[in-house]
């Protein structure tokens, strides 16, 4: 037998393809689930962990300040003299003057230049003194106690000025006076030659060398010498002499003066220390 030909053998008519259709009925039952898969699917899924999210704060503004209110003017000078009460009251400076350390210290007045006049009756109850010596100023006593001398030693006593007493340190009390006329018993005249009051300071006392018109007078000799006196010199304590009022060239003029002149021949007395006032 011949081999065949491919051109022999039948054509085989090209098949068109069909679309595979699975019909699933809706009516088939499934099967049942298995547990395992009832739990996987009844199980609720994990809450997710909700981060709460960081957010900028906006910055905030500032409020804006109270625009400052302007005092009254009523206030303002309210407050002036509030601040003006409550300050310090400055003390002006002491005008500078001549004095020494005791001056300033016991209370001397300032010395002051002044023109000097005198006559023949001013000058009786001045005495020319020619020991010289002198530094201590004034002698003042802050406190005036019964007797006054006994804040010094027991043989001081004290001459005040302004109460024209001398206080002896048995506790006597005599009458005295120095100044002439308008400058009599006036401590601020103490710097005057010849007519002021007898000048605040601590005076030795000793006799005169010779009778002072017929008077044993005693010299006051300041302690330290006549420069602390307002260069007065030749100082006396005596009588009266220039009339019925004690009036003196500077000199410390008694009315008793005989019972000062005993107390110093006693030894009660051996200085005397004059002050302004006491």
């Amino acid at each position: 037998m011949p081999p065949l030909r491919p051109s022999d053998l039948p054509r085989a008519e090209k098949a068109e393809p069909v679309a595979e259709t699975i019909h699933v009925a809706a009516d088939v039952p499934l099967p049942p689930r298995r547990p395992g898969d009832i739990s996987v699917a009844l199980k609720p899924d994990a809450p997710r962990e909700q981060r709460p999210e960081t957010v900028a704060a906006a910055p905030v503004p500032p409020e804006p300040l109270p625009a400052a209110t302007a005092p009254a003017p009523r206030q303002i000078a309210r407050l002036e003299r509030q601040e003006r009460a409550e300050r310090t009251t400055a003390v002006p400076a002491a005008p500078a003057d001549g004095r020494g350390f005791f001056e300033r210290l016991f209370g001397g007045a300032p010395q002051a230049a002044a023109p000097q006049t005198t006559n023949r009756r001013e000058m009786m109850a001045y005495a020319t003194q020619s020991d010289t010596g002198g530094l201590f100023g004034g002698l003042r006593s802050a406190v005036a106690p019964a007797n006054p001398s006994s804040r010094y030693d027991r043989f001081t006593a004290i001459y005040d000025i302004s109460a024209r007493t001398v206080y002896l340190p048995s506790g006597q009390r005599l009458e005295a006076h120095s100044g002439l006329r308008e400058h009599l018993d006036d401590p601020r005249y103490v710097h005057l030659r010849m007519r002021g009051a007898t000048p605040p300071h601590l005076y030795e006392l000793t006799p005169r060398e010779a009778l002072f018109h017929g008077v044993q007078a005693l010299r006051l000799n300041p302690v330290g010498g006549a420069g602390a006196i307002h260069g007065r010199a030749g100082l006396l304590a005596h009588t009266y002499m220039l009339g019925p009022n004690g009036d003196s060239n500077g000199c410390v003029s008694f009315r008793d003066y005989n019972a000062f002149l005993r107390a110093y021949k006693n030894g009660e007395i051996r200085r005397l220390a004059v002050v302004a006032h006491m």
